[in-house]
């Protein structure tokens, strides 16, 4: 990836998921650091996205911010209680003329990258997903799928397809945190295949269905690696398929945040209109853990541990530093027996709404625009 223009000063502090005392494991995944980012820029923040990548032994991650800018960042060194420096980069998000994003276009939300590093950001307020095939310094390529992200999620809102994640080689998964009318009890979600843009992006609709109870929204996504053979001696390997980050805002209360898993499968054997069910791997309770606004979320394959993952999740401050923080966690996923319980069902049951049933049938492709 090519270095972004400028150079931001960070100042690091290491903290715990604990409120107080709780254990390293939350459901199904370990806790192992946490830190907090901050930086005289004041540009600095928002940081909305996050995708992870392995390069001469460190862990490199880049972010969208809902200012319009790209940050990019190594995974910070333990410091203790004390707080360190440490340098990232910044840079805007340009649009098709090469232009920084300015006004109601810079909200990106989303970040997803394919298999030969071509880059892909949604974005809220004027609704649009872009593509970045020459990198983060380039302009952007938009895939014409506007008009089907404002019949599908709320338009105009900061409401849209906020999750977004590649299932394969040349179709991109889209979830959307509330339905056109605001509705939150099943998601929309679009299944866009990225490799039609110099023509026509087409894409079809299905549903996401939160698993448990109703309240979180889907905010972030990302592709588990393909399961690796189990190490030697063990007889199990990680799950594949997607993981979802999900937020849950309770007033007077605080936020609760938690991760949920959808099979590979899932998406192989849907139809159209398909409802997709997530289970849920782990949650963060505001009144145990230290939570925050979590919006973006990584995987990376484990470099000493091939058969288990990484797990990064970051915090968007909204600007407000005051109320809120950047936080970054690291998670590692112990291993755990493929599963198949959760599936596609193009009838909604066990509890899931009859509005998936309207969702039935509805595709199309719309024409790919600079």
């Amino acid at each position: 990836m090519s270095a972004l223009p400028q150079t931001v000063p960070l100042v690091v502090k290491s903290i715990s998921v604990c409120r107080n005392t709780c254990s390293p494991m939350i459901g199904e995944l370990q806790f192992l650091r946490g830190w907090q980012l901050g930086s005289p820029e004041v540009s600095f923040g928002g940081l909305s996205t996050l995708i992870a990548t392995v390069r001469d032994g460190k862990t490199h991650l880049l972010s969208a911010s809902d200012k319009g800018h790209w940050f990019s960042f190594e995974i910070p060194a333990d410091s203790g209680a004390q707080s360190t420096m440490q340098i990232g980069q910044m840079g805007p998000i340009k649009d098709a003329s090469g232009r920084p994003v300015q006004g109601d276009m810079v909200d990106a939300e989303g970040l997803a990258q394919g298999p030969d590093g071509e880059l892909f950001v949604s974005f809220e307020d004027r609704q649009r997903l872009w593509s970045f095939s020459q990198g983060v310094l380039a302009p952007a390529t938009d895939l014409g799928v506007s008009d089907a992200l404002d019949n599908s999620c709320t338009s105009g809102s900061h409401l849209g397809m906020e999750a977004i994640a590649m299932v394969n080689s040349s179709h991109l998964l889209g979830i959307c945190e509330a339905g056109p009318l605001g509705e939150v009890s099943l998601m929309p979600m679009l299944l866009i295949n990225v490799t039609t843009k110099a023509t026509r992006a087409s894409w079809e609709q299905h549903g996401y269905f939160a698993a448990s109870r109703n309240g979180f929204q889907p905010v972030d996504a990302a592709r588990l690696p393909d399961p690796a053979p189990p190490s030697p001696g063990l007889t199990r390997t990680y799950l594949g398929g997607l993981l979802v980050l999900e937020r849950e805002y309770v007033p007077l209360v605080g936020t609760n945040v938690r991760i949920s898993h959808l099979g590979a499968e899932t998406w192989d054997a849907s139809t159209h209109g398909g409802v997709f069910r997530s289970r849920v791997l782990a949650e963060l309770d505001t009144h145990m853990h230290t939570v925050d606004n979590f919006e973006g979320m990584a995987v990376v394959r484990d470099a000493t541990q091939p058969d288990k993952v990484r797990i990064y999740l970051i915090s968007n401050d909204k600007m407000i530093r005051a109320k809120e923080r950047t936080l970054l966690y690291e998670f590692i996923m112990a291993d755990a027996t493929t599963t198949t319980d959760v599936s596609a069902d193009p009838t909604p049951t066990g509890g899931a709404p009859a509005a998936g049933a309207q969702l039935a049938g509805q595709a199309g492709s719309a024409p790919a625009g600079q």
